[in-house]
């Protein structure tokens, strides 16, 4: 199951934090903390995704080389969390094409699939700024903690849909 308490408890304490930093004497205070949110959301889509492969075929693989192979070669060589290139080609590993095309199709129908994909298209633009820049000599903008639990209010719903949908097969 896909948890989501974690990760708001994160972002509401990096929320706390960045308006606090905004009367600070260091207004770096406040882009490290918006940073930190997104890097952070980033991190739990990815764990989220790699959780919704491992239950796709959970008591379904019988041998240990199988399930190694799952981590090994499918979950551990994925870096991302992309919707084309990352989770569907995990997707179709794991469950196969014809599962997957079902997960896809289900996603597809209800609107979901539109909507993730175009949340992570964003979030990885802005993830990818944040980890490949540093503060020192620009005025980097990041959206705060704030729009960032914003934004997994509105992708929690779907990976949990997801998640069941997973389940189903």
């Amino acid at each position: 199951m896909i948890i989501k308490k974690h990760i708001l408890d994160s972002l509401k304490y990096f929320d706390e934090r960045y308006n606090d930093s905004l009367t600070s004497a260091s207004p770096n205070n406040s882009i490290y903390y918006s940073k930190l949110a997104l890097l952070e959301y980033c991190g739990w889509i990815e764990e989220s995704m790699d959780l919704i492969i491992r239950r796709s075929v959970k008591n379904k693989l019988i041998t240990q080389y199988f399930r190694d192979n799952l981590e090994k070669q499918i979950i551990r060589k994925n870096h991302g969390f992309h919707y084309e290139n990352n989770f569907l080609p995990m997707l179709i590993k794991s469950v196969g094409l014809q599962k997957a095309e079902k997960v896809h199709s289900f996603l597809d129908t209800n609107n979901h699939l539109q909507i993730l994909k175009s949340e992570l298209e964003s979030v990885k633009g802005r993830r990818d700024d944040a980890a490949h820049t540093r503060i020192t000599g620009t005025t980097p903008t990041y959206d705060t903690p704030s729009v960032v639990i914003a934004r997994l209010q509105r992708t929690y719903p779907i990976l949990k849909v997801m998640y069941s949908e997973i389940c189903k097969l």
